[in-house]
């Protein structure tokens, strides 16, 4: 039991991605051969340093005779929810065994200050403290600093995606109407060919990018491996995730039907195949949200009080949208007569989704408070 810790977070879990050093990591030793092994593994890591700062900060106050020790939580590589759900319980965790009063904060910048509301709901903070890195001027080339940039997963996906949306919509602007138009009227001739080609290089470059700044291959790769788990361990989730899947290949099929149906312009059309998918779509997600639930019973034995909130909301989104669907085809001409029905749609998914905040912010406070009451 120490009385304040000095407190160093790695939100995206550069620690155990580049070194195998799950967290938290706890002690004075522990964390010095932390950073060492991560500033070996990555001199550039900026995490390192926040460490190595956090390491300096506990000498210095346990010098000056105060009662502190000093950890570093990890979070994960997929930055967010997944991540901030690993740092709250990493933080519970140390603070079972701890029982701190209060906590000094390091951060290596703006990134892991995300993660304070978190950190502040279960324990004081007395101080932040940023850990930055000094840099030779004659390092800091433009190509070197590109590079690095385009090694960070965050700001690679920032950076990308937009160059990636361009390059699809330019290629398919040009090359959508020469498919039309080869649909209409046949072969056009071998004019046509270089135009295509180049189009569809743009297209496929476009979402090549994509895959690679949101590490698609990786994620599809973990999947395959999460599904082998779950068939050797019986899991319901492999169970919900196919009729999920089949659900949404059933809204898929009622969408094109209603597609096909319809004798109005092509956007009524459009229109008229999100609404006849939207229902089994919102049934699909939902029956993924049961699976997850039903896991997490089984192998935890309790129950998650966030699905009720996730179900209101996935109701308000898909009750919202199929209202919308309704009153943008009002406005493009389309044969509506139910326009006051579509106005009620609306209020009533607004109303459902002001259910769910509610329902979150109650849980969330009465979350915190059991916490508060525990230490």
């Amino acid at each position: 039991m120490v009385k304040r810790i000095v407190l160093c977070v790695d939100r995206d879990n550069d620690l155990g991605e580049k070194t195998g050093i799950a967290g938290p990591v706890i002690g004075r030793e522990e964390n010095l051969e932390a950073a060492k092994a991560l500033a070996l593994k990555d001199p550039e890591e900026s995490d390192a340093n926040a460490i190595f700062g956090a390491v300096s900060l506990h000498d210095s106050l346990k010098q000056s005779g105060e009662d502190v020790e000093v950890v570093t939580i990890t979070g994960d590589i997929r930055v967010g929810t997944h991540s901030d759900k690993k740092i709250a319980e990493q933080l519970d965790m140390v603070i079972a065994r701890l029982h701190p009063e209060s906590a000094i904060f390091i951060t290596d910048g703006a990134e892991d200050e995300y993660i304070l509301p978190i950190i502040i709901s279960r324990l004081k903070i007395d101080s932040v403290k940023r850990i930055y890195v000094r840099q030779n001027p004659n390092i800091e080339s433009t190509y070197y600093l590109i590079v690095k940039a385009l090694k960070d997963v965050k700001f690679r996906s920032k950076l990308v995606l937009p160059v990636a949306l361009l390059l699809i919509v330019i290629g398919g602007a040009f090359l959508l109407p020469v498919l039309f138009r080869l649909k209409r009227e046949g072969w056009l001739g071998i004019d046509y060919l270089p135009a295509v080609g180049i189009y569809s290089i743009l297209i496929f470059f476009g979402f090549y990018l994509i895959f690679w700044a949101y590490r698609v291959i990786e994620w599809l790769g973990e999947t395959v491996n999460s599904f082998r788990e779950d068939i050797v361990s019986g899991s319901l989730t492999l169970s919900t995730s196919i009729l999920g899947s089949i659900m949404i290949f059933i809204a898929l099929i009622q969408g094109y039907n209603s597609f096909n149906a319809s004798n109005s312009d092509i956007w009524i059309r459009v229109l008229d195949f999100f609404s006849g998918s939207i229902w089994w779509i919102f049934i699909g997600i939902w029956i993924f949200e049961i699976g997850k639930v039903l896991s997490v019973v089984v192998k935890k034995g309790a129950f998650s009080k966030t699905f009720w909130v996730t179900s209101a909301s996935l109701v308000a989104v898909t009750i919202t949208i199929f209202g919308a669907i309704g009153i943008i085809k009002t406005i493009l001409g389309a044969n509506v007569s139910w326009d006051p029905l579509v106005v009620l749609t609306i209020v009533l998914g607004v109303s459902v989704n002001l259910l769910a905040v509610s329902m979150y912010t109650y849980l969330k406070r009465e979350s915190i408070s059991e916490e508060r009451w525990r230490h």
